[in-house]
């Protein structure tokens, strides 16, 4: 299941590789080494509410999504984002090898870039410089997601706080309220 780089159009294989340099984890590659990333992948078409990939599931495809709509859910089946071309689908997991941590389904009719691991692997296997740059990239990204979960977090205890104090000021309502109405009765 290859692309068949050999098989399209130059117009058709110029637009292909357009939407590898949208993806940070292929950010840096050279002509060379995106056109073995695109001997990795092949077609595939996706139908409405078809699972993508189910959490705790292994990370052993990719998924660039280039028409439609997906959309991620939390285990409790919670919508946590909505995917738009041109974005990938389980990344990290692909490079990480860690168990996938969220379903992803798709909300209409699809169509994605499927890469397995095992053909990533050997297309990059002789190439030490693209395999550092893809590396070098999934430690960018996950940094940025950490930075993104520490702000998320920091947001979360101001709400926290807010919040207690909120309940704080109608917990003292509340007493008062109840000492008003015992000397009353």
């Amino acid at each position: 299941m290859h692309c068949g780089v050999d098989s399209l159009s130059n117009e058709r294989v110029n637009k292909l590789i357009q939407v590898i340099r949208k993806i940070s984890l292929f950010d840096g590659l050279g002509p060379t080494q995106i056109q073995k990333v695109l001997g990795a992948c092949g077609p595939r078409r996706l139908e409405e509410g078809e699972v993508v990939c189910a959490a705790n599931t292994p990370g052993d495809e990719m998924y660039i999504l280039l028409s439609g709509e997906d959309v991620v859910y939390a285990p409790d089946d919670s919508e946590i984002a909505r995917i738009q071309p041109v974005a990938t689908i389980g990344a990290l997991s692909i490079v990480t090898k860690q168990p996938r941590t969220s379903a992803v389904k798709a909300t209409q009719a699809s169509n994605v870039l499927v890469f397995k691991k095992l053909a990533l692997d050997m297309a990059l296997k002789t190439d030490a410089d693209a395999q550092a740059k893809i590396l070098r990239n999934v430690v960018e990204i996950l940094a940025g997601k950490m930075n993104d979960d520490t702000e998320r977090m920091r947001e979360y205890q101001k709400e926290l706080l807010i919040t207690q104090d909120a309940v704080s000021q109608l917990q003292k309502r509340v007493d008062l309220a109840l000492s008003l109405l015992a000397k009353e009765t």
